[in-house]
C-alpha cells in the first residue's frame, strides 16, 4: 500500500488514512491535503485505516470572520462528535497581533508575494516532519536529505535533541478530549530524557523566546487528550525547533504540571467561539 502524493509505502505505524473513494494517504500528505480534499477525486472525506485505534475520524474546514477552522469528525463507540483542531483553536492565542503583522506585511510586499513566502514556509516545515519522522521510526536506515538540503540541514540541526527521544508511545496520531471537546494530530508522544512528554517540532527563521503560550498550550492540550485517552500522566513538554538563519537548533522545556491549568482553561474560554459558530 503506497501513499497517492508521495508514493512512499504506508506502514500501520504511520496511521494510515483512506479517502471513502478508497485513495490511501500517509498521515503527513493526508494532514496537509488542501482543505482535506483527496488529490485524485475532489472527496472530502478522510478516515482512519490503524487497526488499534477505536474510533474513526475525517476533518472539514469551515470559514468564520476570515479564519480557517479545522474540524475533526469523530466516530467513536457509535456516537459521531465535531470538535476544533487543538491548533485551530491555540492559533487564536496569537491571532490578532499574527493578523496585524499579516496586514502590514501583505502592505509592503502586496498579497500575491506574502502568500508565495507563507507558502514556502509551510511547505519546508512540512518537509522537516518527514525527516524527522523518517528518522523517529529507523534511525539506522533514513536519507537525512531524502526531502532536499535545506530539510536536512534543518533536521540536522536539531539531531543533538531527536536523539534524547526513545520509547515512543504515539507518532503523527489523532487524539481527542472529550472534556475539552477538542481533537489534533499530536507530533510525537514519548520519553524525553527519561520523562514522558509531549513533544512538538517546529522551524523558525529566528531563536524564539523562551515563552511561547501559543506553542505550550498546544501541547498542553495533546497532553490533556493523550491523558485521557490513554490513561498515563504527561510529566513535561518539549518543542524542539530548527532555527534557520543560524542553522542551529533550540530547545524549549515546560513541566506539564505548571502549564496545564492556566492553558487548558484559556482553550475552554477560546473553543468557545468554535462552538457558537457551527
Amino acid at each position: 500500500m503506497n501513499c497517492s502524493i508521495c508514493l512512499e509505502q504506508i506502514e500501520p505505524f504511520f496511521d494510515a488514512k483512506i479517502s471513502s473513494c478508497s485513495h490511501y494517504f500517509c498521515a503527513m500528505c493526508a494532514v496537509n491535503l488542501v482543505k482535506r480534499k483527496c488529490l485524485l477525486c475532489d472527496n472530502r472525506e478522510i478516515s482512519t485505516l490503524e487497526k488499534n485505534c477505536s474510533y474513526a475520524h475525517y476533518e472539514r474546514f469551515i470559514n468564520s470572520d476570515d479564519y480557517g477552522i479545522r474540524l475533526y469528525n469523530l466516530s467513536h463507540f457509535n456516537q459521531n462528535f465535531n470538535y476544533p483542531s487543538v491548533t485551530s483553536v491555540t492559533s487564536l492565542i496569537g491571532y490578532v497581533g499574527f493578523k496585524i503583522f499579516r496586514n502590514k506585511k501583505i502592505r509592503e510586499i502586496g498579497k500575491e508575494l506574502y502568500e508565495q513566502e507563507s507558502k514556502s514556509i509551510t511547505d519546508r516545515g512540512t518537509l522537516v516532519h518527514l525527516v524527522i519522522e523518517k528518522y523517529l521510526k529507523d534511525p539506522s536506515n533514513f536519507d537525512i536529505y531524502s526531502k532536499g538540503q535545506v530539510a536536512g540541514d534543518i533536521a540536522k540541526s536539531m539531531m543533538v535533541f531527536l536523539k534524547k527521544i526513545n520509547s515512543i508511545k504515539l507518532q503523527e496520531q489523532v487524539i481527542f478530549s472529550h472534556e475539552l471537546k477538542i481533537a489534533g494530530q499530536v507530533d510525537c508522544v514519548a520519553y524525553y530524557n527519561g520523562l514522558l512528554s509531549v513533544i512538538d517540532f517546529k522551524s523558525a527563521i529566528k531563536r524564539k523566546p523562551k515563552n511561547q503560550p501559543a506553542y505550550f498550550s498546544q501541547c498542553a492540550a495533546y497532553a490533556a487528550c493523550f491523558e485521557e485517552t490513554y490513561n498515563e500522566k504527561i510529566q513535561q513538554l518539549v518543542l524542539i525547533i530548527g532555527i534557520i538563519s543560524e542553522n542551529d537548533s533550540q530547545i524549549l522545556i515546560q513541566p506539564y504540571s505548571e502549564k496545564r491549568h492556566q492553558s487548558l482553561n484559556k482553550i475552554c474560554l477560546l473553543n468557545n467561539c468554535f462552538y457558537r459558530k457551527q
